[in-house]
């Protein structure tokens, strides 16, 4: 049985991979072909904003995948896509050198040997040159030449914007105007760049490079997107049964989703755990706290764009109820209503949170949601309820498997454990383990009678008094009630 690639790099997937398992992202993609379809080019560059494992990659691979596939759309632009890490740029000159050894490797692919060769050429002219700011703008002047007589610009697609622009070659101001300027001024080059964080050289108005972009946040999946991706993922490995539990048993799939939130990277490493069904809890809880600490960069610099008081508001969501009012937040601020409504409106327009109706006794109520499930469980990782961590894996078997199932499980790896001779952390984990499916075997083993009392409650209720089986119902009522005591 085949295995679906890994997510963690899917410039080197695929490209029909990348085409088959895309999902929740037509709309963003539509949105960026259109801009590179457009007869005359603005001064307006794409900025694509998320956190790690939300799917960036995946759209700046699919969208050159796209591009190249596209005589008409080749036959305007050069694209050059730079290595993800994009390591060793420093410099202006630096990216501009790597702009043009890139254009160059394109061109000699796509058969034009002559023009690769001129692009090399200006390289050598410039490798002697002692000054950086002369080089990069040598080479600037070269490729204004070269995209007007070729009438063929070059598009970029830079990953990690906020490394590679933020913190390095636009870090003195002067560099940032240079850039700035050519990006504006000189129709030679279309930049679609992603980054995992908001920064300074964007969001702030005494910057030249602000206003340049426009900036899209990439959201979350949806539940039905993160489901169409767990079944797309099953698809690929040809595990049918898998796909058919995740139809029929839509239990699974929300599980996962609870858990994973809809960021792709994560869905895809919890698919891959628990695709056997000797999925281990330890892994998915190591995986997941791996994963919360590599959002840790993004979601500090979201925060760090608030207003005191609106991060106030923002914290009491996350540790409310998944859905939670104005009221409730003013409760916990101690802060007006109305004032509350103002800086929630505020985060929904900065995406932070989304605003959903809801028909609670007859009325019609404005609740909100944050936008990024994973914001709560990263804050609770970072602040001091640290406790409530393992209960988020709990819930998850609760919601993934019936209790007869994890009453199996739980049989299965105590009798390994007793039987095996394993290594102390090893041990360890397995101990963790069966302690998490001690108390999900609990707690399921209550959901589950509970279920069945609001189904016999409601049975009760349909019956008349005159009926003999009100008796039995009445009966069984006790007993399961003196259960739930335990």
């Amino acid at each position: 049985m085949k295995t679906i690639y890994h997510p963690y790099t899917p410039s080197r997937q695929d490209p029909d991979f990348l085409e088959r398992t895309a999902t929740g992202r037509d709309k963003l993609l539509s949105t960026l072909l259109s801009g590179i379809e457009q007869e005359s080019r603005q001064p307006e560059h794409q900025l694509l904003i998320g956190p790690r494992g939300i799917g960036k990659s995946h759209i700046i691979a699919l969208l050159l995948h796209k591009i190249k596939n596209s005589s008409h759309l080749m036959a305007k632009w050069l694209p050059v896509s730079f290595p993800e890490e994009a390591a060793g740029i420093i410099t202006l000159r630096d990216f501009m050198e790597k702009v043009t050894r890139l254009s160059s490797e394109e061109l000699e692919n796509e058969g034009f040997s002559d023009d690769a060769m001129r692009l090399r050429d200006i390289l050598e002219i410039t490798d002697g040159e002692s000054s950086n700011e002369e080089a990069a703008n040598q080479i600037r002047s070269f490729l204004i030449d070269w995209t007007e007589k070729n009438q063929r610009k070059i598009l970029i697609l830079l990953e990690n914007a906020d490394r590679v622009i933020g913190d390095r070659i636009t870090k003195r101001l002067q560099d940032e105007k240079w850039l700035a300027d050519l990006l504006m001024n000189e129709d030679i080059f279309y930049l679609i760049a992603t980054s995992a964080t908001f920064f300074k050289q964007i969001t702030n108005e005494d910057h030249p490079l602000c206003g340049l972009f426009r900036v899209d946040l990439i959201n979350e999946l949806s539940l039905d997107e993160s489901t169409e991706l767990l079944l797309k993922c099953a698809a690929e490995e040809g595990r049918t049964t898998l796909a058919k539990e995740l139809k029929t048993r839509t239990n699974k799939a929300q599980a996962i989703y609870t858990l994973a939130g809809g960021n792709p990277r994560l869905l895809i490493m919890l698919y891959i755990l628990i695709r056997n069904s000797d999925a281990n809890i330890t892994n998915i809880e190591t995986g997941f706290f791996s994963l919360l600490e590599d959002l840790t960069p993004y979601f500090q610099s979201c925060m760090a764009q608030l207003t005191a008081q609106e991060e106030k508001v923002l914290v009491a969501c996350a540790e409310g109820t998944e859905f939670i009012g104005p009221e409730e937040v003013g409760r916990k601020v101690h802060m007006p209503a109305d004032e509350v409504t103002t800086h929630l409106q505020k985060l929904e327009t900065a995406g932070f949170v989304k605003k959903t109706e809801k028909l609670i006794d007859r009325n019609e109520w404005a609740l909100y949601r944050l936008s990024a499930t994973n914001f709560r469980y990263w804050y609770q990782m970072n602040s001091e309820h640290n406790r409530e961590m393992s209960e988020i894996f709990i819930r998850f078997l609760i919601l993934y498997y019936t209790y007869s199932e994890i009453e199996q499980i739980y049989l299965s790896r105590s009798t390994k454990l007793l039987e095996g001779k394993k290594s102390s952390a090893v041990e360890t984990n397995s101990r963790r383990e069966l302690q998490y499916l001690e108390v999900a075997m609990r707690l399921a083993k209550k959901e589950e009678i509970q279920t069945l009392l609001t189904s016999l409650e409601k049975g009760l209720k349909n019956k008349s008094y005159t009926d003999g089986i009100k008796h039995l119902y009445e009966d069984l009522l006790k007993s399961i009630r003196n259960i739930l005591r335990f």
